[in-house]
């Protein structure tokens, strides 16, 4: 999003018209419109004030998110304590589930070893690392058996397979979120919320969107705007985010 335009959002969100916000900060209210229309710029001065008025960091103020450093990690790698942590928490589930050795012993290595293909893929994740001269998108295998068996392997040092797409490879990327339909109200599956990256060449790709990166989005999207990227937000979901919306409660209120 762009100065003027975050600018605008957050007085917005703060419940100022422009003439009580010029009074705050002691400039006028057509100063404050000069800034909100791209005219103008404030200087690092009134942006301090502002920073101070509605009481959020200048990174926040500026760019609409927390600074985040490069690169960042969508997602969690999957390290070998989390891996033998998984491992060691359905040992346990297995042998509750069998009764700790009431049953027989086959029935306990297949109820572990079963469990391993489903639990493990479901838990360890693929990844994606926003980096200073691209992208790097690192996934196991789609596979269930293969990729619990590459998962295993890296307690020995084996690495997901990763690409990295420079940005001047990449066209656009779009923001997309899609509301899951639910039936009963058991169904606790989050709704689809993922980024799709158009290249020059290829077939483009989707990458998932974790929950702790939310709050990122919107200072991730304006440094890959600023590669030359075309930004895809037809929900206008930054500005949500900005003003600090739950996703879920936005896109079911505006659908």
């Amino acid at each position: 999003m762009e100065l003027p335009l975050l600018l605008k959002t957050i007085r917005i969100k703060n419940n100022f018209t422009q003439q009580q916000l010029a009074e705050k900060i002691f400039v006028t209210h057509q100063t404050i419109s000069k800034w909100e229309t791209g005219i103008n710029m404030p200087s690092i001065d009134n942006l301090l004030m502002l920073s101070d008025l509605y009481d959020i960091s200048l990174d926040e103020l500026i760019r609409g998110s927390t600074y985040f450093k490069k690169p960042f990690i969508v997602g969690h790698r999957a390290t070998s304590i989390k891996i033998m942590g998984v491992i060691a928490l359905w040992l346990l589930i297995s042998l509750l589930f069998t009764g700790f050795g009431y049953q027989p012993v086959w029935l306990f290595l297949l109820v572990f070893f079963l469990g391993l293909v489903v639990v493990l893929p479901t838990v360890i994740k693929d990844y994606w690392v926003i980096e200073k001269k691209g992208i790097k998108i690192c996934q196991y295998p789609k596979q269930s058996m293969k990729r619990t068996k590459h998962i295993l392997q890296s307690l020995f040092g084996r690495k997901p397979a990763c690409i990295f797409l420079p940005y001047q490879e990449i066209i656009s990327v779009e923001l997309i979120y899609r509301s899951k339909v639910r039936y009963s109200p058991f169904d606790v599956q989050p709704d689809i919320f993922v980024i799709r990256v158009e290249k020059i060449i290829g077939e483009p790709i989707i990458l998932p969107l974790s929950t702790a990166f939310v709050a990122y989005i919107p200072q991730a999207m304006s440094y890959i705007e600023r590669k030359g990227i075309t930004i895809v937000d037809s929900a206008n979901l930054i500005g949500a985010i900005i003003n600090k919306e739950y996703l879920f409660d936005y896109m079911n209120r505006t659908e």
